[in-house]
């Protein structure tokens, strides 16, 4: 009868484990889904994303950047051509790994979007401040 009663007892426990797992498979492919959902949202909204204004005027207002975000971007893969401190870079020949990436100077950079006359995006200038 003990044999019978821990033979129901590990019967028990492989069941819960088993929910558990099958549980945490469900909740990880209805995880992926929310966020591939969020993504989509997000790229319909057309919504790039916050900016930190560092100075705000009437009609003038400056946005700005961090090296690492400058780094980000750069590692990322960039939609617009790049322009940091007036030199250049193409979106479609920036490699990642050739480019020296300590010639970039600690501190703030002045971010600027150049516009072509339908608003799209052409260049992103990063200039850094002194």
């Amino acid at each position: 009868m003990e044999q019978v009663n821990k033979l129901l007892e590990q019967a028990a426990y492989v069941l819960l484990f088993c929910l558990g797992v099958s549980f945490l498979l469900i909740s990880c492919k209805n995880m992926g889904n929310s966020i591939e959902l969020l993504k989509h949202s997000l790229f319909r909204q057309n919504v790039l994303r916050q900016q930190e204004l560092l100075e705000y005027k009437a009609k003038e207002h400056i946005l700005t950047a961090t090296r690492a975000e400058v780094i980000g971007y750069l590692t990322g893969s960039p939609e617009a051509d790049i322009k940091i401190d007036g030199i250049g870079y193409s979106k479609e020949s920036f490699g990642t790994d050739g480019f020296d990436y300590t010639i970039l100077r600690e501190g703030t950079y002045n971010k600027e979007y150049v516009l072509d006359k339908k608003n799209s995006i052409t260049e992103i200038a990063f200039t850094h401040r002194e």
